[in-house]
């Protein structure tokens, strides 16, 4: 089975994640978050040929219900695969039960799982487009949720990807973000 998906556990059995899995786009309802800005996300890549949206683009006051959820993420650098929290929303910084800014992607994890994690957040920019996960996830906090994540590549020059939009929610409905169009 594949490393990506299968469950880990840090001693005495306390789970980090549980059945890590991609989703497809249309296993969540039009009115999940990641969803929504993935709807946002699109307008932004047909304004733009070359695949890549440039950072700067994306306007936060395009999508207001969204930014509780928000999270970029920055790759450290070209040669290493660790990304390091630029921000993180009011809702993200609640289910970590800390802000994570300044802090590495995965912090409270071990590096090996965290190295699971990070190869999701690569895929993003080896295929140029947005994945969807699912799981059980392990919160520094101790507690463990069922989390639902948008991942979306970005980029801080325009050139090359080296950002990454996470929009990371618990396992909910969404009604309070249905779309008015």
């Amino acid at each position: 089975m594949n490393m990506l998906t299968t469950g880990l556990s840090l001693g005495g059995n306390r789970p980090i994640f549980e059945g890590l899995k991609k989703l497809n786009i249309h296993d969540l309802q039009a009115t999940h978050p990641a969803i929504q800005f993935h709807t946002y996300w699109n307008k932004l890549l047909e304004c733009n040929p070359s695949g890549i949206i440039e950072r700067g683009r994306f306007n936060p006051m395009a999508v207001p219900k969204l930014l509780p959820w928000i999270s970029v993420l920055e790759r450290t650098s070209d040669t290493d695969h660790e990304f390091q929290y630029r921000l993180a929303g009011s809702e993200v910084v609640n289910l970590l039960g800390e802000d994570p800014k300044g802090r590495l992607f995965g912090y409270s994890l071990p590096k090996t799982t965290r190295k699971l994690y990070e190869e999701y957040l690569l895929q993003t920019y080896s295929l140029q487009q947005a994945i969807f996960l699912t799981g059980k996830f392990q919160m520094p906090n101790g507690n463990t949720r069922h989390l639902e994540l948008g991942i979306f590549p970005i980029s801080s020059d325009g050139k090359s990807l080296d950002q990454i939009i996470s929009i990371t929610t618990p396992q909910i409905r969404y009604p309070q973000f249905q779309s008015k169009h």
